[in-house]
């Protein structure tokens, strides 16, 4: 695991829609509504990025659409 990534299973705790570059780096990313985007267990595992996101937030749970993105 690389220096500071965090652990697949904290994130499948909190995201149920996790996107995996296919890119040799294989970042990943989610996307966040304004209110998940502030919460404490979400910001612990990423950075939030102001970028407009697309789509409906990926944390489990919440069906409100995405303002943001988080890359992990």
């Amino acid at each position: 695991m690389k220096k500071g990534a965090i652990d697949l299973k904290k994130k499948e705790e909190v995201f149920d829609d996790i996107v995996t570059d296919t890119d040799e780096d294989a970042m990943q990313w989610s996307q966040v509504c304004e209110s998940c985007a502030n919460k404490e267990e979400v910001l612990k595992l990423g950075i939030v990025s102001s970028d407009s996101g697309e789509g409906v937030c990926g944390v489990k749970g919440c069906q409100n659409e995405s303002v943001s993105y988080i890359d992990f």
